[in-house]
């Protein structure tokens, strides 16, 4: 790792500022974002088609088209960490090294892919179930897990407890927060609404406008809605992992630490 010359200065942020970076690194890294994004996204959309009229079809109650609107997007909220979790691991290597190890990101991720499950389906699963507001919670509770899978490599089991697992360094990290974590839900929860409404408004218009093509509601819901949902969702990864360093610097003075390691590592050239 680089720690002299990281992608982005190590500093505070606000909220706003945070979603401004996040423009600034799509901006830089588009491509490869989109890739690493598509590679999540795409088999779970095909997997969602096929879940989802299969449930609306063993209901006779159900009105077809809001039906799997809001069968969509519950399940796209369901998968959304495990959908951007190579995003991730993308991010954090730009940020430090500025170059992609695409070997390595692979290994990270099948690394990682045990702990992943467990904490980001099963147990997000299991909670749904229990609790009306399931869905909710891991993004209040618990909402920078992913980072903390994929970035930091904790032990998933603590053998003697003498190693910190994945966790107890969550519930360390997510401690005393929560108002501020439900502040930052609900701007994201608000502003992911309006920047789907304008990429959908923007493609009708688009389509309509210049090439006389307009839609139905069943092509927008069924094409289009998924293709909006999972462009704000990675659009918001990025916000989400600026969002977890923001949150280090903050409890932590990450930013002294890593001027400390970067000196560390300017020491050992000079010395060799």
């Amino acid at each position: 790792m680089n720690f002299e010359h990281t992608e982005i200065t190590i500093r505070e942020r606000n909220y706003l500022e945070l979603m401004d970076l996040a423009l600034q690194l799509l901006r830089f890294h588009c491509w490869g974002l989109l890739l690493t994004l598509a590679v999540g996204a795409i088999p779970l959309t095909l997997v969602n088609f096929w879940i989802i009229p299969e449930i609306i079809s063993s209901g006779a109650e159900w009105d077809t088209l809001n039906a799997y609107s809001w069968l969509l997007v519950l399940l796209m909220l369901w998968e959304a960490p495990l959908a951007t979790a190579l995003m991730t691991l993308y991010l954090g290597q730009i940020t430090f090294t500025r170059v992609v190890d695409w070997n390595r990101l692979c290994r990270d991720y099948i690394g990682s892919l045990l702990q992943l499950l467990w904490f980001q389906a099963i147990l997000r699963s299991l909670t749904a179930c229990l609790l009306l507001v399931g869905l909710i919670i891991p993004h209040l509770a618990w909402p920078y897990l992913s980072e903390v899978i994929l970035l930091e490599r904790n032990y998933f089991v603590s053998y003697k407890g003498k190693q910190i697992t994945t966790w107890r360094r969550s519930r360390n990290l997510h401690r005393h927060i929560l108002g501020d974590l439900f502040a930052r839900w609900l701007g994201t929860m608000v502003t992911g609404w309006v920047l789907v409404t304008a990429i959908l408004l923007g493609i009708q218009t688009t389509a309509g406008g210049l090439f006389g093509i307009w839609f139905t509601s069943s092509t927008i819901v069924q094409w289009y809605v998924p293709l909006a949902g999972w462009l704000v969702i990675g659009f918001f990864t990025i916000v989400r992992f600026l969002a977890y360093l923001d949150l280090r610097i903050r409890r932590e003075g990450w930013e002294v630490e890593l001027v400390m390691r970067a000196e560390a590592a300017r020491l050992a050239r000079v010395a060799a």
